[in-house]
């Protein structure tokens, strides 16, 4: 079996295995695993995700596809068969428009059909992670289930601050204050959602503003780091409140960034999860987050192998800081092994884990194991305060 198809810089992804068919010449991907290939053990979408192009090159995606074609072969003895199938993205499903409003810089998502109470909609705070612009595809996706999406500029959009640093933790306070002057928008109902540097910005928020019912934070940080300026390691906190620097993790020069350095002149992938591990080690007491003041559900999900930051072990401390401040917070902690910094849905092909700039770590595919963890249980449901 073979499957392929192409990125949107039209370069070709593909995967392939080898089976065994039953008596009847039956083969079935949901129960068999492959002999050999692109992917092990049983998986019915193992053709799909386990795609690839080379280690380094990464599967680009286009957020204004309405489709993509999937082609998949089978060879026999007897002939090679083929049959393609369309994927088709969420766009017919939802609406999508620029917010702009004092202290706030978004984009606005919504499903076309109503809520299933058809009252006002739950609503999403998305914050990207750093140097991100719109996710306009994570935020259809979410929105095509019911949610309204608030996909938030913080930096690096046009409009806000270029560099990360100092960015207001209001920015999300000011999102929510908006949220409550739209009557489309349950105000009751509000979670956000932020990947890496967005994550670290989602704990502070819920720290600073209870009216947020839910925290998913896409391995997170468990302090305030210095903020994130080429060229320059310390250029102040990343984060501030009431127009003063939070208390933050310095990042000192070693050997780890002049490696950075020449893997930066030879075009290679920059590793940094040595630097922010090293500044974590020696982090002031003041810069980890006070995750004790958050009231509302979270949902923490890391990779073990993440070479941006070591997210699981921050994801960790923040569930210890919990239990030691004797906090019995509604929490899920999902640490996937040999996962790396761009754990994410299974809509394309996973490809390489370098980009031009960074080294993300993880190993392709979806066997990501659930690490012993704090899982779903009365204690913990989200069924009353999720969104």
């Amino acid at each position: 079996m073979r499957a392929h198809t192409d990125d949107a810089a039209g370069v070709r992804f593909t995967s392939w295995a080898r089976f065994v068919a039953d008596l009847n010449g039956i083969l079935d991907l949901s129960l068999q695993a492959p002999l050999e290939g692109s992917y092990v053990g049983v998986d019915p979408s193992g053709l799909l995700w386990s795609m690839t192009a080379g280690d380094d090159v990464l599967f680009i995606t286009d957020s204004q596809w309405a489709a993509r074609t999937i082609t998949f072969s089978a060879e026999t003895a007897n002939g090679v068969q083929r049959q393609g199938i369309i994927r088709r993205y969420p766009w017919p499903d939802t609406t999508r428009r620029e917010v702009q409003a004092p202290g706030l810089v978004a984009e606005l998502t919504l499903p076309i059909s109503p809520s299933p109470s058809h009252g006002p909609h739950a609503v999403i705070v998305l914050l990207s992670g750093w140097g991100d612009g719109p996710a306009p595809l994570k935020a259809a996706l979410l929105a095509a289930r019911g949610y309204a999406v608030l996909n938030v500029g913080y930096h690096h959009w046009p409009g806000v601050p270029e560099h990360l640093v100092e960015i207001p933790v209001e920015t999300v306070v000011t999102a929510i204050d908006w949220i409550e002057q739209d009557e489309r928008l349950d105000a009751s109902r509000v979670g956000v959602y932020g990947t890496s540097k967005g994550a670290e910005l989602a704990l502070l928020a819920a720290i600073h503003d209870p009216r947020l019912r839910a925290v998913a934070a896409w391995v997170p940080s468990s302090v305030v780091f210095a903020g994130i300026v080429f060229g320059d390691p310390n250029p102040g906190s990343s984060w501030s409140v009431d127009g003063r620097p939070l208390p933050y993790a310095t990042m000192s020069p070693g050997l780890a960034e002049i490696r950075n350095g020449l893997r930066f002149l030879l075009k290679r992938p920059m590793i940094f999860r040595k630097s922010y591990a090293r500044a974590l080690a020696k982090a002031p007491a003041a810069a980890f987050l006070k995750v004790e003041n958050i009231g509302a559900a979270l949902l923490l999900v890391s990779g073990s192998d993440d070479q941006m930051w070591p997210s699981s072990v921050m994801a960790n401390q923040i569930e210890r800081r919990l239990e030691e401040m004797g906090r019995r917070h509604e929490l899920v902690n999902l640490v996937f092994d040999g996962a790396g910094h761009g754990i994410s849905k299974r809509l394309w092909p996973t490809g390489g884990r370098r980009s031009v700039l960074f080294h993300r770590g993880g190993s392709p595919g979806p066997g990501l194991i659930i690490a012993p963890a704090r899982l779903p249980g009365p204690e913990c449901s989200t069924s009353s305060r999720g969104i």
